[in-house]
């Protein structure tokens, strides 16, 4: 499912930056377009400090983490976007994920 979204978002990038573009110069598109970028925050910070709760993960601000996140997802999207011969960006977001997720875990 990874792989898909980098196959997908590799034929797009005029659109996505031109979109971009006019987002900047419209804040009626901005809400728009940030709407869904602080859903996805919200909710990863949900989850965060449910494992924070049931102690799987460190005490970390799940707000800062969940930001975090979702800047690392943007960031490989965009990299695999601009470079998409440049890795296996599916991989590479697993990868990331994982090394992520180890560094918030509780130690045991």
């Amino acid at each position: 499912m990874i792989g898909q979204v980098f196959e997908v978002a590799s034929g797009q990038l005029p659109m996505f930056l031109e979109f971009w573009s006019k987002a900047a110069h419209d804040p009626d598109v901005w809400k728009e377009i940030i709407a869904p970028y602080r859903r996805y925050q919200a909710f990863f910070a949900e989850v965060i400090q449910q494992g924070i709760d049931e102690g799987a993960l460190r005490a970390v601000d799940p707000e800062t983490v969940a930001q975090t996140l979702v800047s690392l997802a943007v960031g490989l999207l965009l990299q695999g976007t601009l470079d998409p011969d440049g890795a296996d960006w599916a991989q590479v977001t697993k990868d990331s994920i994982e090394i992520y997720l180890e560094g918030i875990a509780k130690r045991r």
